[in-house]
């Protein structure tokens, strides 16, 4: 179990080296997200975040083994990354007012992911994380544990370093 920042910037390292076949799961669940990361190596990472406001989270994370039914679920997500967005693609944006059309999303899907310290374009689009309310635990016993181990780390992370917070919602 590592505190999450730490296994991010871990992550993010990693990314950097080798960008392209990550994939990336947020399920969202009681005041809480469980982030699921796939690296090109087939890895998973599991981090349980709680948001203290819109910009910062406290959370724990962890290396999980192997459970086959969530690689195999996460094999079937888009490739998540860093990507340059063009000039005229952006324009294409704007032009939309922000919405992007299907058949824009896949261009900009066609754009390899590159590595965040490579990345001198003035508009870079990040992702896709794809989200979900689906409860993960029902996938096997072994994500259910797991689930639950997150879950009681967190908290107590959140208790030590908010405790004022904690008690106030308990």
């Amino acid at each position: 179990m590592e505190d999450a920042e730490i296994l991010l910037k871990k992550l993010a390292e990693s990314y950097d080296k080798d960008p392209v076949g990550w994939k990336a799961l947020a399920v969202f669940n009681k005041g809480s997200t469980l982030l699921v990361i796939m690296s090109p190596e087939g890895d998973i990472y599991e981090i349980k975040m709680i948001a203290l406001d819109p910009c910062r989270f406290i959370g724990v994370g962890v290396k999980t083994g192997e459970i086959e039914e969530l690689s195999n679920y996460l094999l079937k997500l888009p490739n998540y990354g860093f990507r340059p967005v063009p000039k005229n693609v952006l324009k294409e944006i704007l032009r939309n007012k922000g919405i992007l059309p299907p058949k824009l999303a896949e261009r900009i899907l066609k754009i390899p992911p590159a590595p965040i310290t490579d990345l001198h374009s003035h508009i870079i689009a990040q992702g896709p994380i794809v989200c979900s309310n689906k409860d993960l635990s029902s996938i096997s016993p072994r994500q259910k544990e797991l689930e639950e181990k997150l879950n009681r780390e967190v908290e107590k992370l959140f208790y030590k370093r908010y405790r004022d917070r904690a008690l106030l919602y308990g």
